[in-house]
């Protein structure tokens, strides 16, 4: 499964266009982006964007404070 790939290889996911940090990822699953962020060896899931939707840095930013 992805979450299993993600658990063993948890940098695979691309860093994110918007942002300027590397410790956050995203993998495209179908049709959604999942967003994560990859810290001590630990994984934490930030969101699920369906890629029709227009995603805002600020958004994501605003959901991590």
């Amino acid at each position: 499964t992805c979450s299993e790939v993600l658990q063993q290889f948890p940098e695979m996911g691309r860093m994110i266009p918007e942002l300027d940090d590397p410790n956050i990822r995203e993998l495209l699953i179908y049709s959604y982006r999942l967003i994560y962020q990859v810290s001590s060896g630990e994984i934490e899931v930030l969101a699920l964007v369906h890629v029709r939707r227009d995603f805002v840095a600020d958004a994501l930013n605003d959901s991590r404070t």
